[in-house]
């Protein structure tokens, strides 16, 4: 009665009332049905390695960021040591009277263009804050920085 409708299949037919490619349709002499839960476990598995292709992807792009981030300080610790280098020697080259002068033409210039009247600091160190220059104040607020050369203000956070 096979092909029959309603009636039993045989092992050549399908579920659809047609003939299985390539044969019978029957499993090989001699092998067990599938586990089950087989094809489950081996998804689970495919999951789990995936994620720790993932996982160890991951960590290898971090170790290279945190590789590069590292050289990317050490070359701005390099750039500022040898910027301090050439501000304290700037300043180191100028006689106590030069700098007097400096610092006098910067007063006189906000006098005679703003009217300010500015506040010169004593003994004048340089600060990498303000680019290795030293900061004149007027008002109690920053009129400006006295500085080696303008090259430096992008190793200032605050000018920058």
């Amino acid at each position: 009665m096979a092909g029959v409708a309603g009636g039993p299949k045989g092992p050549e037919e399908t579920r659809g009332g047609q003939q299985a490619e390539g044969g019978t349709g029957a499993r090989a002499a001699g092998s067990s049905p599938p586990a089950p839960g087989a094809a489950r476990r081996g998804a689970r598995r495919h999951k789990a390695e995936a994620r720790e292709k993932f996982r160890e992807r991951r960590a290898r792009e971090f170790a290279l960021a945190q590789e590069r981030e590292a050289q990317r300080q050490a070359a701005r610790r390099e750039l500022e040591q040898r910027a301090h280098a050439t501000a304290e020697a700037w300043w180191t080259l100028l006689s106590r009277t030069q700098a007097k002068e400096l610092f006098k033409a910067v007063f006189y210039a906000a006098w005679k263009h703003e009217g300010l009247r500015v506040r010169i600091p004593e003994g004048g160190g340089v600060a990498a804050n303000f680019a290795y220059g030293v900061p004149v104040h007027a008002s109690n607020r920053l009129y400006g920085v006295v500085r080696p050369c303008p090259e430096r203000i992008p190793l200032s956070p605050q000018l920058a």
